[in-house]
């Protein structure tokens, strides 16, 4: 009955035998075990297994420009979308992704390839200018076989990739001790450059293992036990020598002692981190019988020797590095008693009176915490050590399949609060301090000079990009250890910063959110993926919904302050033309607010007003909008270079006419109506309407709408901005009269003034986003809005599930991709604690679970500053000092009462250079308070400015709110005396 059989305890000699037994019952097989600082993985999964999907990627979709049905014998050739519109094809000629289907080609090619398949397809060529052939990855061959004759290319049409399934073998593991290397892979798994050849060294010094552990009936050696040691050593050396004269047993030239010494010296050890670590590979791989995924082919082998306190450090450069001895690795009886016999007691002691603060309590939270309780991280009896966690966000239901410190009974729970009282649990010795309080610059009153200085390292389990950035500039200015990390599915990543011997986060790559971010122009008019549909679903629920709904509630809170406000920033302007287009700005915004007041304020609403006016919407945004769209650009409408306005990704598109009979629009009137009932306080917010409300009931909702009569069409003004859709000599859009439209403006003003003056018991709610609740009607109304978009411009409705995946922004983080990642992190953590560990020791990782690449490197240097000329000044900058970096800082000390000139004598003093600008980093931020202003300029300041107090004179220019508690951060121009140019670390005034 069971599908694997997982074994992370048996000795070898028994392993092997149950192996046998699951490869007779094609039942799969898992083997990891973890040997103090080494670990493997091996996986058999029988003779014949199918694997589907060996990446998990998402299939390509992509658009067709054009075909040539006569490309040769049984092939056509499939000419993609060209830039900038369209995409590289990224399909690779092979038997699992090199397929495709397709989809929407026109007229009779159509009616012969649509939806047949799948095809197989073969890289294409093309001519460059010099005759010479090259890739084309805008074009491919699709094999059709038996296809006769195929009638021309039409129009239109997409791909769709398909994976072929493909058969993978596995050879059982007594085949696997002696040759490891699977003859389909040609080596072991690759994981480290600064490691070449290790998972050969690994392995021959696991088979010399394995052969004590047979010898000494199943027992491993104890810890730091010289003999034994000695005994796996000769062991390693002979049974190498004797493989090494048969070709189907694996060998190396020799063998490396260190690394068989290590091994054993700790083989009995539980190392919780690495651990952690293959407890996530080995989760993956019990995912991966589904057939989605690469399987293990067969071995992982992975060590992290880099933390023994011996390894890799100076003791020169660092007198308090831990000089461990045998006599400090003996067991004291403690639950940490394996760190104790890897790390020994003196470093373990600093382990457990660490301090450190973490950002964030979600997925990576709730792993680190329990890796702190693990380990022993603020854990000292003494009470030394402690955990600082912060975390504004709130436990939702989502959240409880990953971040598993969480419990049902916690949903809606602070998580920082609920996650250190579930790790107590692990380890009731930890010392945890839970915040709701974010990291921003606006909270440094909070987090203060002295809680960061008081912190040995800082660990981020952030998911987005600008609080990490805004972490690890703190790091930077206070000099701490940084550990980074983030997943993405199965993919993860693992970074540690070290004050002034690595780059900073900031310094290396970041998810670009705009390279995959949708044009406007796309979205309102030309949507040719359905995901463009769901993008512009998510936005009209907002700007239905929430955005007008927030400002009508802003209104009933404070009704003559909100007009007066907008009446200053339109109507008071001083020019005409300000008015007119500070008017055009706001005017839209002003009659949804109008309107959201007048419903609310109306003894009429009732839940059928709420229908016609979701029917009223209905008819704008899905015949209205797209049959002036089309009144603007026909059918056969040309653009200025006379190719076709409707071709490549703009489809064109058709315009809806409701029934009641069909549940999709029948979908979007209902959850309208409930939306917007909330909004106008019909029904609370926080009271869903019950499974077997009336207003659910498509029956009563079919009854009602069906006594409405679709109202008057209107020409509505189609909104080309942001995708340089503009084309000459087609008809333009009616503006409007200026003069009207102010006109009209000031009317609703005032009227929404005198409404102003009846408010009496109105509520306005906005809708709050929330994905995971399913009785309150948001992803079903995006769903129902999405695929009415979807309709009108002939694309394929999209399912509720897909459309909450998109809408919700929902990546799909993963357990196992999540105990992976931070049980590297805190081996790196590990290393961060020992002074006088050299750069050698510490590795960045990048994974990827499902096709099992991981990667370890050294971490990136520091980025030096370099001489160079300057382009403006138009002469020649050097460094002061020469090669500094970002963690580099030049202290000039000072009090509030120093001067200006107090302060450039100062800095005389301390770099020998002169400063001749000063200023304030607010004063590149445009909007800011001190914009583009200076302290002091030698060319325009005169003596009362530097006869002012500095202190006093920035919190005049820039404001109190740039003063630190106790310094400020300046930039400089500066010279010295024979008038070179200089640039120095940033300036840090403490006063």
């Amino acid at each position: 009955s069971h599908t694997v059989v997982v074994d992370c305890t048996l000795p070898m000699d028994d392993a092997k035998k149950w192996n046998n037994f699951c490869r007779s019952k094609k039942i799969g097989y898992i083997k990891s075990r973890v040997h103090g600082l080494a670990g493997y993985t091996f996986v058999d999964l029988g003779n014949k297994f199918s694997v589907r999907d060996k990446t998990g990627e998402q299939p390509v979709t992509r658009i067709i420009d054009r075909i040539d049905t006569d490309a040769g014998k049984n092939e056509i050739h499939v000419f993609l979308l060209p830039p900038p519109d369209g995409q590289m094809h990224n399909l690779d000629e092979d038997d699992h992704e090199g397929w495709v289907k397709f989809d929407e080609l026109e007229g009779e090619l159509g009616n012969a390839l649509n939806e047949k398949g799948p095809f197989q397809i073969k890289h294409a060529t093309k001519v460059k200018s010099d005759g010479k052939k090259v890739f084309d990855a805008f074009s491919f061959k699709a094999v059709i076989p038996n296809r006769g004759k195929l009638p021309e290319y039409q129009g239109g049409g997409t791909i769709l990739q398909i994976k072929n399934p493909v058969d993978v073998g596995f050879n059982s593991l007594e085949a696997n001790i002696d040759q490891p290397i699977h003859p389909d892979e040609g080596m072991l798994l690759f994981t480290d450059g600064a490691k070449f050849g290790r998972a050969d060294q690994l392995h021959v010094a696991l088979r010399a293992l394995w052969s004590y552990e047979s010898a000494h009936e199943g027992q491993l050696p104890s810890a730091n036990d010289d003999a034994a040691v000695d005994e796996i050593l000769k062991l390693a050396k002979s049974m190498n020598e004797k493989a090494k004269s048969d070709d189907k047993k694996q060998s190396v030239e020799e063998v490396d002692e260190d690394v068989v010494k290590m091994l054993a010296a700790y083989a009995e050890c539980r190392f919780q981190p690495l651990a952690c670590f293959f407890g996530g590979i080995v989760a993956q791989e019990v995912v991966k019988l589904t057939g989605k995924f690469t399987p293990v082919h067969q071995w992982v082998h992975i060590d992290a020797f880099e933390v023994l306190p011996e390894m890799f450090v100076d003791v020169d450069a660092a007198p308090d590095a831990f000089q461990v001895t045998k006599e400090d690795r003996k067991p004291i009886g403690s639950r940490y008693d394996d760190l104790i016999k890897i790390l020994g007691r003196p470093l373990h002691e600093k382990v457990m009176a660490s301090k450190t603060f973490m950002v964030g309590c979600g997925a990576l939270g709730c792993e680190m915490l329990k890796n702190f309780a693990m380990v022993g991280i603020a854990c000292d009896p003494q009470g030394k050590g402690l955990v600082t966690v912060t975390d504004n966000d709130t436990i939702e239901v989502s959240n409880l399949s990953r971040q598993f410190l969480f419990r049902e009974e916690n949903v809606g729970q602070s998580k920082s609060l609920a996650a250190s009282q579930s790790v107590l649990v692990m380890n009731s010795d930890i010392k945890v301090k839970a915040m709701e309080t974010i990291v921003a610059p606006e909270t440094e009153n909070v987090f203060s000079n002295e809680f960061w200085e008081s912190q040995d390292f800082i660990t981020n389990a952030l998911d987005n990009v600008k609080a990490r950035l805004y972490v690890d500039s703190q790091c930077v200015f206070y000099e701490k250890p940084l550990l980074e990390s983030g997943t993405l599915g199965t993919k993860c990543n693992a970074q540690v910063i070290l004050p002034h011997m690595t780059a900073s986060y900031a310094d290396g790559p970041k998810d670009d959110e705009s390279a995959n971010s949708i044009p406007m122009c796309t979205l309102r008019n030309f949507p040719s993926q359905i995901e463009h549909c769901i993008e512009w679903g998510r936005a009209q629920f907002t700007d239905l919904f929430t955005a007008s709904a927030t400002q009508a509630r802003k209104f009933t809170d404070n009704p003559s302050g909100w007009v007066k406000e907008l009446r200053a920033k339109t109507l008071d302007l001083d020019s005409e033309s300000a008015i007119s287009g500070a008017v055009g700005q706001e005017i839209a915004e002003l009659k949804e607010v109008h309107r959201i007041v007048s419903q609310s304020m109306s003894k009429d609403k009732s839940f059928e007003t709420c229908l016609y006016e979701a029917y009223c919407e209905f008819h704008k945004v899905y015949r209205d909008k797209i049959d002036s769209l089309i009144g603007l650009y026909p059918a056969g409408t040309k653009d200025k270079n006379g190719e076709l306005f409707w071709s490549g990704t703009k489809r064109f598109p058709q315009s809806a006419t409701f029934s009641v009979d069909d549940p999709t629009h029948l979908s979007y009137v209902t959850t309208m109506a409930n939306l917007l009932a909330v909004n106008y306080g019909l029904q609370p917010a926080d009271k869903p309407v019950p499974a077997n409300h009336e207003w659910r009931d498509a029956k009563v909702v079919k009854a009602i709408v069906s006594k409405f009569s679709p109202p008057e069409s209107t020409i509505e003004k189609v909104d080309l901005s942001g995708g340089g859709e503009e084309l000459e000599n087609l008809k333009t859009q009616d503006e409007g009269n200026d003069k009207e439209e102010i006109l009209n403006f000031e009317t609703l003003l005032n009227e929404l003034e005198e409404m102003g003056k009846k408010l009496k018991n109105v509520t306005i709610e906005p809708a709050d986003f929330e994905k995971d609740d399913d009785m309150n009607f948001h992803i079903d109304f995006i769903t129902a809005a999405s695929n009415m978009r979807a309709w009108n411009y002939r694309l394929k409705s999209v399912s509720r599930h897909k459309c909450k995946m998109i809408a919700g922004k929902i990546i799909p983080a993963i357990a196992t991709t999540t105990a992976s990642v931070t049980g590297l992190v805190t081996i790196e953590l590990l290393k961060v604690l020992q002074p006088g560990k050299k750069i050698e020791a510490f590795k960045d990782s990048s994974n990827s679970l499902a096709i099992n690449a991981y990667l370890f490197m050294e971490p990136p240097p520091p980025i030096k500053a370099k001489d160079e000329y300057d382009v403006i000044m138009l002469e020649d900058v050097k460094c002061r000092p020469q090669g500094f970096t970002k963690w580099d800082k030049t202290v000039i000390k000072g009090t509030k009462q120093m001067t200006v000139a107090e302060f450039r004598s100062a800095f005389k003093a301390e770099t020998g250079l002169n400063c001749f600008t000063l200023l304030h980093s607010s004063a590149n931020v445009k909007g800011s308070k001190g914009y583009s202003k200076f302290i002091f300029d030698d060319v325009e300041d005169t003596e009362p400015i530097l006869s002012s107090s500095l202190v006093e004179t920035i919190a005049d220019i820039y404001g109190d709110d740039t003063l630190g508690g106790s310094y400020v951060k300046l930039d400089c121009s500066c010279q010295d005396d024979d008038g070179g140019f200089y640039k120095i670390p940033e300036i840090v005034f403490y006063y």
